[in-house]
Order: structure tokens, then C-alpha cells, then sequence
């Protein structure tokens, strides 16, 4: 039946309401438990799977759930060595009490580089054949859902590639397949997911852009939204969780380093605030959507930007309209900007800063996870290092 999966969802959900559970505001897919003024437990729902966690109380109508409905398998993370899959990704309990995400058995056995035929990888810039096309597609679309669910390194690919597919050559066939060889070699990649004690809790978002690289001169824009102690504010590195990140073509054609990046950076902080939102609501027994703006603020949010702050590498990299941005939103200063649009996005940049009570801090290059996510084989290694250690590292120099 083709209603049966919108039929299983309002099964399902009637079913968690009348064992106590609401319905979440910010995402339909979420239900939480209260009891006596107390979040005791949540309900994930993707397709046909439920993640679920949460206290005695909650485990207790789990068990309930299973009587109403039939369930291929039920398991605890934490008793399971190897893992457990959730549609297509593996969980896996750490000893710190967190978990790991990978797609390893997703991308060794569902990836696969486009075939060309012999010699024709010399012919870069010719089109591509309609097998071609469709060839890249299906392995595009494969692409596409990893690095959306678990595997970031392969975001600004799966997103610049797709916006040639109406003018796809073999070029962008060859850099598909190089993307897709590179994962099967990092297979192992997981993103780690650490217990952090509420009351040092962070959020941040790191912003990036790149000017003019994309399809019909766009230039593509990337963010990577992240809760961490703050212990990173206070010393510059620290543990920190990768919760959410996006890489797109920026909306509205820019004219300079400078408006890309003030467009990556205020779709950053709107991406903060609603992921702030939605946290707030997970664990407020009794959320009022209202008061966002106020739980907002109280959750310390800070923007993490590329700008650069040793002199010396300012003088060595494109850092002139990265320097305006700072003087704009740090030094408070108007500045000088022929592209009046940009001036204006900055202005409200800085008002919804304002309004939340984000600051901006500047980071080394070097140092810039969202880089290998705005450029098609951009700089992977800071990214790598963080999801290896589960430490973001801002400083210019690091000790051994």
C-alpha cells in the first residue's frame, strides 16, 4: 500500500500519546516523556526505526510500545560490542558513556565510482553521455545521503557536483569518483558523540565560504554546528560534538570574498539558534516556544569565523575582506564597502548576534574545519583531527 508508512507514523504516534508522550514543536519526528516535572525520555523516529533513551520510566512504556507493535529487533547500545545499525549508519557505546557514528558498511557496499569507458578520463572537459548522467546520479545520490547522515568530508562535493548535473562533464565525473575512492579509504570515519556536564555545555557554529567556485560563478557557503565544553573558550581547545552541518550554494550571487562569507556566517547563526531551540525543548520539561530568544542566550553561543590572528599569516593569505568582516563585527567600526547589500547583511548579522548574545572569536586557517566542506578537495585534516580526538583546536601554534 502506498499510504502504509503515513499510516504507520499516526499509529504510532496516537500510540506514544497515550503512554504519555508529546509530540516535540521544533520536530515532529521527536517525542518526549515528562513525569513529574521531569524529561525522562525521548522517542526518535527516521522511516520505521526508533531511537530511543531515557530513564526506567521510559523503558518501562517501551516495553509497552512492544506489545502494540511488532518489532524486528529491540537493543541496548551499551550491550552491544560492535554496534548497532540506524538506517544505513552504526552506533557504537564508548566507555566515556557517549557513542560513536559511522557509515562504514554504507559506503563499502553502497558507493560505487561511475564506470568510463577506456580513455575517456582523458577527455575531461568533454559532456558527458546520457549514460553517463545516469550513472552519476545514482552514485550521486548515494553520495549525497552520507554526507548528509555521517560523513561531512564528503559534503561540498555531493552538493558542487550536483549543481553541474545539467552540464555535467567528464571532470566532474572523475572528481565524483575521486571523492567516492577517498571515503572507501577513510571508511573507518566516525563522528563521536561525548557526554559533556550540562552546566560547562556551549554551542557554537563554524563558518565558512568560498568565493566563485561553484556552478554559474556562485560561490558555496558551509557551516558546522557544535555543543562543547568551555573549557574551549577558556584555554582555545577542548571537547567538543559535531551535531549538524550543511554544505550549499550560496542563494544570492555575491561580488567578493567578503559577502560570501557574511552570507555563510548568518545562515550559520540561524542554523545555531534553531539547533539551540530544539535542544532547549528536548530537555525543558515544559518548553514555551516564546521564550527561544532567552533560552538562546542562555546557552552561550559563540560564532567561530575564519579570521586569522597572527599578524604575520594575515600578511600571507586572501585575509583583506576577511580583516573587514572582523572590523564589522568585532570592532563595531562601519568600514568602507562599495556592495551595500553585504553592509546591510552585516548590519544584521550583528543584530542577531545581539540578540543572542553570540560573540565572534577567529581562528588560524589552518585550524578551519568547515574548509573541506566549502571546496570540492578542500583541507580535510583539521576536520579529521577533530572527529579523531573529539577536540576542536583553535590556536595558531600547539604544543606536541
Amino acid at each position: 500500500m502506498g499510504d502504509a508508512p503515513a499510516h504507520w507514523r499516526r499509529s504510532l504516534k496516537k500510540v506514544l500519546i497515550e503512554l504519555g508522550y508529546v509530540q516535540s514543536e521544533m520536530d515532529p519526528c521527536v517525542f518526549r516523556l515528562v513525569v513529574n516535572e521531569k524529561v525522562e525520555g525521548l522517542v526518535i523516529v527516521e522511516v520505521d526505526d526508533l531511537l530511543s533513551l531515557g530513564s526506567p520510566a521510559h523503558y518501562q512504556r517501551m516495553s509497552q510500545l512492544q506489545e502494540r507493535f511488532k518489532f524486528g529487533k529491540f537493543k541496548f547500545l551499551d550491550e552491544e560490542k560492535e554496534g548497532a545499525s540506524f538506517n544505513g549508519r552504526r552506533l557504537k557505546a564508548t566507555k566515556d558513556g557517549g557513542f560513536r557514528v559511522d557509515m562504514e558498511k554504507f559506503v563499502s557496499e553502497r558507493m560505487n565510482e561511475v564506470a568510463l569507458e577506456k580513455g575517456r578520463s582523458l577527455e575531461k572537459e568533454s559532456e558527458a553521455t546520457e549514460k553517463e548522467k545516469a550513472d552519476t546520479r545514482a552514485a550521486l545520490g548515494a553520495l549525497t545521503w552520507a554526507a548528509k547522515e555521517g560523513r561531512p568530508d564528503a559534503a561540498a562535493a555531493a552538493s558542487l557536483i550536483a549543481s553541474c548535473l545539467n552540464r555535467l562533464r567528464v571532470q566532474d565525473i572523475l572528481d565524483l569518483n575521486k571523492t567516492i575512492k577517498e571515503m572507501k579509504k577513510n571508511v573507518q570515519l566516525s563522528i563521536p558523540v561525548q557526554p559533556i556536564p550540562l552546566e560547562r555545555l556551549c554551542f557554537g557554529v563554524v563558518t565558512d565560504a568560498s568565493y566563485a567556485n561553484a556552478a554559474n560563478g556562485a560561490s558555496q557557503g558551509a557551516f558546522g554546528v557544535v555543543c562543547y565544553d568551555q573549557e574551549l573558550c577558556e584555554q582555545g581547545y577542548g571537547k567538543a560534538n559535531l551535531m549538524h552541518w550543511k554544505s550549499s550554494k550560496i542563494h544570492r550571487v555575491v561580488n567578493s570574498t567578503l559577502a560570501a562569507e557574511a552570507q555563510s556566517l548568518s545562515k550559520g547563526l540561524s542554523e545555531l539558534a534553531w539547533s539551540v531551540t530544539v535542544f532547549n525543548e528536548m530537555i525543558t520539561p515544559h518548553f514555551e516556544l516564546k521564550e527561544w530568544q532567552q533560552e538562546v542566550r542562555s546557552r552561550r553561543l559563540h560564532a567561530l569565523t575564519k579570521l586569522e590572528a597572527d599578524e604575520t599569516l594575515k600578511k600571507g593569505l586572501c585575509v583583506v575582506d576577511a580583516k573587514f568582516l572582523f572590523d564589522h563585527l568585532v570592532k563595531e567600526t562601519i568600514g568602507s564597502t562599495e556592495d551595500r547589500r553585504t553592509a546591510i547583511e552585516m548590519q544584521v548579522i550583528r543584530q542577531s548576534m545581539a540578540e543572542t548574545g553570540t560573540v565572534v572569536k577567529w581562528v588560524p586557517h589552518g585550524r578551519m574545519t568547515m574548509d573541506c566542506l566549502t571546496k570540492r578537495f578542500g583541507n580535510k585534516v583539521p576536520l579529521y583531527e577533530f572527529l579523531d580526538t573529539g577536540v576542536l583546536d583553535f590556536r595558531s601554534e600547539r604544543s606536541t
